[in-house]
């Protein structure tokens, strides 16, 4: 005599130990079958254990900021449909500076949810890489202002510009100031001594 079932089944899914089994579609086979009459359902008790749960990190490029943080998206092997909530401390590349492929340090890892407690974190730390990209410069100048009645000398590259190489009085005798578009008219003319 042999005896099957169609199924077996826990009353939910989570972890625990002694959960209860519920069998049915008991049946029997087997030369002698016509010789028993069976139960078609009965119990029975079993354990599920956790899951190992691995997490990874995929990195996420940023603009250089003069700091090591770097952001990264978290995941798992979970098994689909379950809940779970990944976080970690603040990731950070090794150094601040701009490269393709650095290193990216992730600590600190937790898993919560409602399912968590169906799992045993494998790894509380992973790595990934991400790349740092150069920031925007921009680079902006003032024009300075050089007064006639000073002594003081103006200096644009290698143009100097003085009071003594020329006659204010004849050039802008109402001036009280020059500003830098000016100076190369002032400067091809010839000193007056």
């Amino acid at each position: 005599v042999t005896a099957t079932n169609t199924s077996a089944n826990f009353s939910d899914k989570n972890v625990a130990n002694g959960k209860t089994v519920s069998v049915s579609g008991i049946s029997l086979g087997g030369t002698d079958a016509g010789n028993y009459v069976a139960n078609t359902t009965t119990t029975t008790t079993a354990n599920i254990t956790p899951a190992s749960l691995t997490v990874s990190a995929s990195g996420v490029n940023k603009t250089y900021d003069a700091t090591t943080t770097a952001s990264v998206t978290l995941s798992s092997n979970k098994i689909s449909g379950d809940t779970l909530v990944l976080s970690s401390a603040t990731p950070t590349f090794a150094d601040k500076n701009v490269a393709n492929g650095k290193t990216v340090s992730v600590s600190g890892i937790t898993v919560t949810g409602t399912d968590a407690g169906n799992y045993t974190l494998a790894n509380a730390a992973t790595s990934t890489t991400a790349n740092v990209t150069p920031a925007s410069l921009t680079i902006t100048a003032s024009s300075p202002t050089m007064n006639p009645g000073s002594s003081a000398m103006s200096t644009i590259g290698r143009w100097k510009v003085s009071q003594s190489w020329i006659s204010w009085a004849t050039l802008a005798p109402a001036a009280t100031s020059v500003s830098p578009p000016s100076w190369r008219g002032l400067l091809a003319m010839i000193p007056t001594g």
